[in-house]
């Protein structure tokens, strides 16, 4: 499909994908840059025990994303003192929790941590 949409650029077009992976190994903080091949990336989609033997990772992506959900379904709904329009607010400044690593982890500590 991106051949088909980039192939007139010329023969030195190249699909360069970016992931930074992030670990926390034995207390120390692992960081860095990545252009996955192909075959690596279903290698990832097909490992799906990696996800219950290493269940620490994405801990704070998962944390973030139930005090979302937490704020959707409970705590939203149940603010019968403010108007509608003070909880569109609200919802948007969930909806705004988005962005690379850094970014998504100031956002939610500036919505969640006032």
């Amino acid at each position: 499909e991106d051949v088909k949409r980039y192939g007139m650029l010329g023969a030195s077009y190249k699909v360069k994908r970016i992931n930074r992976p992030s670990f926390d190994i034995f207390g120390k903080h692992i960081e860095f840059d990545l252009s996955p091949a192909d075959w690596m990336l279903k290698l990832m989609r097909h490992m799906r025990l990696l996800r219950l033997v290493l269940t620490s990772w994405h801990q704070k992506e998962k944390s973030i994303a139930m005090k979302v959900r937490s704020h959707i379904m409970d705590k939203i709904p149940r603010l019968k003192d403010l108007t509608e329009q003070e909880k569109r607010v609200m919802l948007k400044k969930l909806e705004n929790i988005k962005g690379y690593r850094e970014i998504r982890y100031a956002k939610s500590d500036e919505v969640f941590n006032k």
